[in-house]
């Protein structure tokens, strides 16, 4: 899974390489403060989940709803399809996969940039089914999600070469170590 990680990675590095880069103060930032963002984006994400979870199962009370004898609603929840539920479960997915890149991050390896590499490829994944999906989705979710994704892989190409550094010194002690 690593393996296929990092050649998806390559691939789309010549892309954003081309792009201004950040200083190097704002740089250093966001190689501190990567953790807790992406435990923030994963509490957001949980959040975002139960909302959707909420508004798909709960019933719209309107003009064109019709009563049974005892008053209750008779209308339909949602016509959900498979396209909701594809989509629920990739944010939860990506509410576990920021929660677990918060711990890989605290660490600073380069485990914690690949998890959230992932968390992005996930979530352009859900921008995908979103298109299909009757609760917040189409063509703006799509654009919303690609806007979101475009930002943080920008952030993430920003700081890879602190990660990469860390990763090349520590193997460099191991070889004197040995």
């Amino acid at each position: 899974m690593k393996i296929k990680l990092l050649k998806i990675s390559k691939n789309l590095e010549p892309f954003f390489k081309n792009l201004p880069p950040f200083s190097h103060k704002t740089k250093n930032w966001f190689y501190r403060y990567l953790s807790i963002v992406a435990l923030i984006v994963g509490i957001l994400f949980g959040l975002y989940a139960l909302s959707f979870w909420q508004t798909g199962h709960t019933s719209i009370i309107g003009p064109n709803t019709t009563y049974t004898q005892s008053g209750l609603p008779i209308n339909p929840i949602y016509n959900l399809n498979i396209f909701y539920y594809i989509n629920f479960i990739l944010l939860l997915v990506n509410t576990v996969i920021f929660i677990v890149a918060y711990f890989s991050l605290r660490s600073k390896t380069d485990n914690g940039w690949l998890t959230v590499f992932s968390g992005l490829l996930v979530y352009v994944l859900y921008g995908v089914f979103a298109l299909f999906s009757p609760i917040d989705g189409g063509l703006g979710a799509f654009i919303m999600t690609l806007i979101f994704c475009f930002i943080g892989f920008y952030i993430l190409y920003q700081i890879k070469p602190l990660y990469t550094v860390k990763l090349k010194a520590k193997k460099v002690k191991t070889k004197k170590t040995k």
